[in-house]
């Protein structure tokens, strides 16, 4: 029987997966499958993370990409993961064949749309208090590649096989990209001129509804090898 860490490690609850103020235990049973992975991998960068998510709901969704990035690499895929957060990077590992990749991830957030939305300072603050998935008309776009690029330059060094990977928490996620290999072969050329990121992954986890209603989740990923 795996631990169940959830409760202790988000006592506030989660924001961003709330619908009605609760979260399907579905998702809970899931994301506790991902700090159990963490924890057993590394357990002070596991304390870390914990004392993270309280800081504010941008901590909370950046955690949770890493969370899951983690575990998506580690359980989904079965690639060796070698630390975590070391030095200047999120994640460092090796893949099927060997490959050793540094990894940074970043995820471009709900939060950051509703701030940008032509709202007064009240109604944007009240609309970030509530739970992500309330039922509202939105603008949408797949954009914030460019915004991904220029954070982790910085983070990676121009010898190395460097993987930029995007979770986002956006309220469409750009997993729909239909132009995503385009869109970011673009991005790159304008923003990373030295050529430091080899790939970029587009990584979605998300909660589908079956036949039955019930929740089952699934993890989508796209990769652009430049």
């Amino acid at each position: 029987v795996m631990d169940n860490i959830f409760d202790d490690f988000f006592p506030n609850g989660l924001k961003s997966l709330e619908k009605d103020f609760s979260i399907d235990p579905v998702w809970k049973e899931e994301i506790n499958k991902w700090l159990v992975c963490v924890r057993d991998i590394d357990q002070k960068y596991y304390e870390r993370a914990k004392t993270r998510i309280k800081q504010d709901i941008w901590k909370q969704e950046e955690t949770l990409a890493e969370l899951r990035s983690i575990y998506f690499f580690k359980v989904q895929k079965g690639f060796t993961i070698l630390s975590l957060e070391p030095s200047r990077v999120d994640i460092s590992f090796t893949d099927k064949d060997n490959k050793k990749w540094f990894a940074e991830v970043k995820c471009p957030s709900y939060v950051k749309e509703i701030l940008e939305r032509d709202l007064s300072s009240e109604e944007k603050l009240a609309r970030k208090s509530k739970p992500k998935n309330i039922s509202e008309t939105f603008s949408f776009d797949f954009s914030g590649y460019d915004n991904c690029i220029l954070k982790s330059l910085d983070k990676f060094q121009a010898k190395d096989n460097n993987l930029l990977v995007i979770s986002d928490d956006k309220m469409l996620s750009l997993i729909g990209d239909p132009f995503f290999e385009e869109n970011i072969t673009k991005e790159l050329k304008q923003n990373d001129p030295q050529g430091k990121i080899s790939s970029v992954l587009l990584l979605n986890v998300q909660g589908k509804l079956s036949g039955n209603l019930e929740t089952h989740i699934e993890y989508n990923s796209r990769i652009a090898t430049i």
